[in-house]
């Protein structure tokens, strides 16, 4: 069975969108499925499509083309919203339009052709960048296949992306109208969360029966009840970027008053792992930080690999949620809790986290500062005794495995094919 990935990302990319998409590489070939990813090749502007054959699955990388709209989009010169503002609403107003109306974009083109010389029983779409979505629509309409759309996030009402003005709301409405009528071609739906899911289907009036969640999930559990601590000293830590939603200034202010007051030991270290790349989140921790440097460090992307290294050896790693929204459980949760270390979640989403969160063990669920107060102090504690705060639940986090998430498209897979079996 051919199953065709169309994706923005895939290693050697190593965001959240590259690894969903190479788990299931990974895990479909084991199932008799043959997976193609069709993906951006990032590195190049120009040049042939280079296919690389691997075991059990195939990678087709076309190249991004001029890319100089959204390297000024993300340069730090237009960081500042009145610049970039303008910017992110051109690109949000022709990327799903220019892909619903035409057939333009060397990807597309390469994917029309790949799908007219090749059978293909099912095509996943992995969005953002949404016009993925489109573009399968596209091809359905002179091929014939199944068509999933993995949702990773929410598009036309996705909170984060439409900013609170008149030309943000024209976007929208015409994203809405183009979501709307293209969902109307998919035969399955996946998103991200439970309540992302329910939130999508309503939007689009879509029906939930035909569709189903896909956590991000994490690569291997690293926990161990018999590792040691390498750390001698007491040591927090931070992971990735972090949206104004998530009130990362709040937490430091806990965790300032209890340096100030000599609560946390002169030796604690504070580490925002990976935040140094984005200039506006490292002036947040900054400007929140302001006169306790000493027990600060911001640092920038490192490999994945050794970056778990590092949050597998801390004592606590800290969960900041969504002020006011539901729904998201970012890729750094699942990173957290494959390593047995507590988890300060704060505040306190009700929602996903907290859920999981409970269910692993791994949670110090905090509904307010002085709750963040008195775990810190527990923590200490814990530190000087050599123990830990939590005693994960290894069956409950085995299940957030990339692996046992995977499981989710073979099913839905499986479920489109049966008719055609029978």
């Amino acid at each position: 069975m051919k199953v065709l990935l169309l994706a923005s990302h895939y290693p050697p990319n190593n965001n959240t969108a590259a690894n969903r998409i190479n788990s299931w590489t990974e895990y479909l070939p084991k199932e008799k499925m043959y997976p193609v990813v069709i993906t951006w090749d990032w590195e190049r502007e120009s040049g042939e499509v280079n296919i690389n054959k691997c075991d059990g699955y195939e990678v087709h990388y076309v190249p991004r083309g001029n890319n100089r709209f959204n390297q000024l989009l993300n340069k730090s010169l237009v960081s500042n919203s009145l610049f970039k503002n303008p910017l992110l609403f051109i690109q949000l107003l022709f990327a799903n339009t220019v892909a619903y109306f035409s057939n333009s974009g060397r990807l597309q083109k390469y994917c029309s052709k790949f799908l007219d010389e090749n059978n293909v029983d099912v095509l996943v779409s992995s969005g953002s960048p949404f016009f993925f979505h489109v573009i399968a629509t596209r091809q359905k309409k002179r091929n014939s296949f199944y068509h999933i759309a993995d949702y990773r996030d929410p598009w036309s009402n996705n909170e984060h992306t439409y900013k609170d003005n008149f030309a943000f709301t024209i976007v929208k409405w015409i994203d809405t109208l183009i979501e709307r009528r293209v969902s109307k071609k998919y035969d399955f739906l996946l998103a991200a969360s439970n309540y992302q899911r329910k939130q999508i289907c309503n939007h689009i009036g879509f029906s939930e029966s035909k569709s189903d969640t896909m956590l991000n999930g994490f690569v291997n559990s690293r926990y161990s009840a018999n590792r040691i601590n390498s750390n001698k000293h007491l040591q927090i830590l931070f992971s990735g970027m972090f949206y104004l939603t998530q009130p990362i200034e709040k937490i430091l202010e806990v965790f300032n008053m209890k340096l100030n007051d000599g609560s946390l030991p002169d030796t604690t270290k504070i580490i925002f792992l990976g935040t140094a790349s984005s200039l506006a989140v490292t002036n947040r921790v900054r400007n929140a930080i302001g006169g306790y440097e000493k027990f600060y460090d911001i640092t920038p992307r490192i490999e994945h690999s050794k970056a778990m290294e590092i949050q597998l050896n801390a004592d606590l790693l800290v969960m900041p949620s969504h002020v006011g929204m539901k729904g998201i459980p970012s890729s750094k949760l699942f990173d957290y809790i494959s390593t047995g270390v507590p988890v300060l979640l704060y505040p306190n989403d009700g929602d996903i986290i907290e859920e999981i969160l409970s269910e692993t063990n791994l949670g110090l669920i905090c509904n307010t500062k002085e709750d963040i107060s008195t775990y810190l102090d527990q923590l200490v504690k814990a530190k000087k005794e050599g123990v830990s705060l939590v005693l994960p639940k290894l069956d409950s986090i085995d299940q957030y495995s990339r692996r046992a998430q995977t499981k989710v498209l073979e099913q839905t897979i499986e479920k489109l094919m049966k008719p055609t079996k029978e």
